[in-house]
């Protein structure tokens, strides 16, 4: 069994057509003061298991680890990979895993581990400072935005004769000038 997705967030919702929303992803956090307890936040995790993994149970643990490595905070989960609908398929489970009252010492860089079966399967990084070590609206990471830039098909009176026939007509006469 594999992580195919893992990520801290204030808070996730998974809909009933599979949808998953996410909101406030972070990998770091400003706290007003230390030690401080975390109100909440949210693991999402996405695993990918083999179709020959379906029907077996899965111990995994998140583990929150400080920046000299010291176990701070500890979930111990039970799971179980179901059968799947499509055979040969990887068989997707969704874990959204909420903590309450996760306390914080110090700053420095901090790591969500997720074992299974006691393998370290992912590490997600969380960099802990305090609010007044960065300046109001200064981002804490680059943020580069894609756009699909593919061309746009022309549509044409040859391929579409029936929306053709609509454009070309006197009523609308006047938009062919625009």
């Amino acid at each position: 069994m594999e992580v195919a997705l893992a990520l801290l967030a204030d808070a996730a919702n998974a809909t009933a057509n599979n949808k998953l929303n996410i909101l406030g992803a972070f990998a770091h956090i400003q706290l007003p003061r230390l030690p401080f307890r975390q109100p909440s936040l949210t693991l999402i995790i996405r695993f990918e298991a083999d179709p020959l993994e379906a029907n077996t149970d899965k111990e995994i643990q998140v583990l929150l680890v400080d920046p000299e490595g010291r176990e701070v905070h500890r979930l111990d989960i039970q799971g179980h990979v179901p059968s799947t609908g499509s055979p040969g398929a990887p068989i997707e489970m969704l874990f959204q895993v909420s903590m309450n009252g996760v306390s914080f010492n110090r700053v420095g860089d901090y790591s969500f581990l997720i074992r299974e079966g006691g393998e370290v399967k992912k590490r997600i990084p969380l960099k802990v400072g305090r609010a007044t070590d960065r300046k109001p609206h200064q981002p804490s990471m680059p943020v580069v935005i894609v756009q699909d830039c593919s061309p746009i098909k022309a549509l044409t009176a040859e391929e579409y004769p029936i929306l053709a026939a609509i454009w070309d007509n006197e009523d609308d006469a006047v938009y062919d000038s625009m």
